[in-house]
């Protein structure tokens, strides 16, 4: 398992990078609080600030037994299926998924309201099929190709909605991601495979990696000139 006071660490420089962000973009840019560009970051702020928090228990308690009897105890909790060991690792796929289901929400909803600002037919065409709605408008903007991680973001996204299985729909078929010398496998109705064997890990550069993608987006001159 990752170790949790780096982790805290990783997570909270990326919880003060998002809130810097947001004061650049209403102090420098002088956007509107309620502008697509900065409540992107301000969700991703309150979604970081939640992990920090939610990280810092589960370290500082969830890992002793007493902590776990005396609360059983006080509250006068049923008896669990599982031992404390158990329990809290099951409160940490809780806790890796809503992160990351969360977060990638705050993207998807930002990238639709910037798309539809600056590229109507773009939106319409591609309403229901975010990952093409992505790729074309960082294609239309002159952007760096980012097709594999975008891939990358939203079959994790799906598999999640089927309890972490890969169920392919359409022409989809198994597949291997390598990205940021991570290897996913996703292989059809099939638990996701990832090479370093610790979600944290994995999300923490994905993390970075949205937060990079979108700003480099509302960064673009054509983005800029817009308001959402």
């Amino acid at each position: 398992m990752v170790n949790r006071k780096a982790l805290i660490g990783e997570v909270d420089f990326l919880l003060k990078e998002s809130a810097d962000i947001v004061k650049s973009l209403t102090t420098i840019q002088n956007l509107k609080e309620n502008d697509a560009r900065v409540t992107f970051f301000k969700h991703i702020n309150v979604v970081l600030d939640s992990a920090v928090i939610s990280l810092m228990v589960s370290h500082k308690y969830l890992g002793s037994l007493s902590w776990w009897e005396d609360v059983h105890n006080e509250y006068t909790l049923s008896d669990r299926l599982y031992n404390h060991k158990k329990q809290f690792d099951y409160y940490d796929q809780i806790l890796t998924n809503g992160y990351f289901i969360f977060m990638f929400n705050a993207f998807e909803h930002a990238i639709r309201l910037v798309c539809k600002g600056y590229d109507i037919k773009l939106y319409q065409d591609q309403h229901d099929r975010l990952s093409a709605m992505c790729k074309g408008l960082i294609k239309k903007l002159g952007l760096d190709n980012r097709d594999k991680f975008i891939d990358l973001i939203t079959y994790l996204r799906n598999a999640m909605h089927n309890n972490g299985l890969f169920i392919p729909k359409g022409n989809l078929k198994d597949r291997t991601i390598i990205w940021n010398n991570t290897i996913y496998a996703f292989n059809e109705n099939k638990l996701i495979k990832e090479s370093k064997h610790d979600l944290w890990q994995t999300f923490i550069p994905i993390s970075k990696e949205i937060m990079r993608t979108f700003n480099e987006i509302i960064n673009s001159v054509p983005i800029k000139s817009i308001q959402y």
